[in-house]
C-alpha cells in the first residue's frame, strides 16, 4: 500500500471512528444499516463515486465482515454510479509542444540554475514518461542504469498501482538528437550538480533550498506547474498531473501503439483508463470552424 493511499485511509478511518463514536464494536463489525448510512452521509457532502469506494476499502481494513460482498452495499454503489458517475477531469488538453519550446529557450542545461534544472528535469521526465509525480518522488539513484543510448530507471517502491503480479516501473529515457530538450541529457546534469551537496541522500530529487533534502510530490508538483504556467498553458485549468494526459494523448496522436502506451504509462493491458479518462483532443480555437469555411487557400 502506498504512503498517499496510508494518508486517505487514515482521514477516512478517522471519520468513521468519530460516526462510531470511538465504540470499538461498531467500529469493527458495523451492520449493513450503519455503513449505508455512513456512506449517504459521505455521498450527501458531495463524495465522487471513486472517492466513495476508496471510503469503502478502508472500512473494510478494519471491519471483520466483507463489506466488498454485501449486496446492499453494491447496491448502493450501483446507484451512486448512475447519479454520480465517474467523469474524466479534463476535455480537452494541451500540446506538448508549447512546453517543449519554451524549455528549449532556457538554454544548455550546464548554465542554469539548480532550481530552473530541477524544475526542467521533472517536466521533461513527466513528458517522456507519462508517469505520475508519486513514482517520481520514489527514484532512487541507485536504480538509474546509464548507457551509451538510453538511461534506465527502475522503481521498486511501493506506488499507487502496485499490486501482487503487477510490475513496477521501468522508465525509458533514450537520447535525443536535441540535447535541449533531451531528458536524459538533463538527468545527467542534475546528478552531476546534485552530487555536490546531496550527500547521503539517495533520492533523485533533492531540495533547492538549505538543508538539502529529498522532495516529494507536491514539490514536484509545483515545480511542474510552475513550468508549465511559465510555458503559457492555463493553470487554472491544468494541474502537473495533466501532463499524463497531455503526453499519452500526443503518443496516440503520433500512432503509437496503444498496448505501448499503456505500458509505458504503467496501465495495465486490460485497463481502459486512457480511452476513458486520459486520450483527450488539444484545446481548439473556437474560430477555427469558421475560418476554415471562409479561408479559400487549399
Amino acid at each position: 500500500m502506498s504512503e498517499s493511499t496510508v494518508k486517505n485511509y487514515d482521514s477516512t478511518l478517522r471519520n468513521w471512528w468519530a460516526f462510531c463514536k470511538g465504540d470499538m464494536p461498531r467500529i469493527s463489525k458495523p451492520d449493513t444499516a450503519e455503513i449505508l448510512t455512513f456512506l449517504a452521509k459521505e455521498y450527501e457532502i458531495g463524495k465522487s463515486y471513486s472517492t466513495l469506494n476508496g471510503i469503502r476499502s478502508a472500512m473494510a481494513l478494519v471491519a471483520d465482515i466483507e463489506i466488498a460482498k454485501d449486496s446492499n452495499v453494491n447496491r448502493f454503489f450501483k446507484g451512486v454510479s448512475k447519479l454520480r458517475p465517474a467523469q474524466p477531469k479534463y476535455a480537452y488538453t494541451w500540446d506538448p509542444k508549447v512546453v517543449l519550446q519554451y524549455i528549449s529557450t532556457m538554454g544548455n542545461n550546464e548554465d542554469l540554475s539548480f532550481k530552473i534544472l530541477s524544475k526542467k528535469l521533472i517536466t521533461l521526465l513527466a513528458l517522456t514518461t507519462g508517469h505520475r509525480m508519486q513514482t517520481f518522488s520514489l527514484i532512487e539513484i541507485r536504480n538509474i542504469k546509464i548507457s551509451l543510448e538510453k538511461i534506465e530507471i527502475f522503481v521498486p517502491a511501493t506506488i499507487k498501482t502496485s499490486k501482487t503480479g503487477a510490475l513496477q516501473p521501468l522508465l525509458r529515457l533514450p537520447y535525443f538528437h536535441d540535447k535541449l530538450i533531451c531528458a536524459a541529457s538533463c538527468l545527467t546534469c542534475y546528478l552531476n550538480v546534485s552530487r555536490n551537496f546531496r550527500k547521503e541522500i539517495s533520492r533523485l530529487f533533492v531540495s533547492t533550498n538549505k538543508p538539502t533534502k529529498a522532495v516529494g510530490t507536491q514539490t514536484l508538483s509545483r515545480w511542474v506547474k510552475d513550468t508549465l504556467g511559465d510555458s503559457g498553458v492555463d493553470t487554472s485549468v491544468f494541474t502537473a498531473h495533466s501532463t499524463r494526459h497531455a503526453s499519452t494523448s500526443k503518443a496516440n496522436r503520433r500512432g503509437v501503439d496503444i498496448e505501448q502506451i499503456r505500458k509505458t504509462a504503467g496501465w495495465t493491458q486490460s485497463s481502459n483508463t486512457f480511452a476513458r479518462f486520459y486520450n483527450r483532443e488539444l484545446a481548439a480555437d473556437n474560430n477555427d470552424f469558421a475560418l476554415s469555411i471562409l479561408n479559400n487557400e487549399d
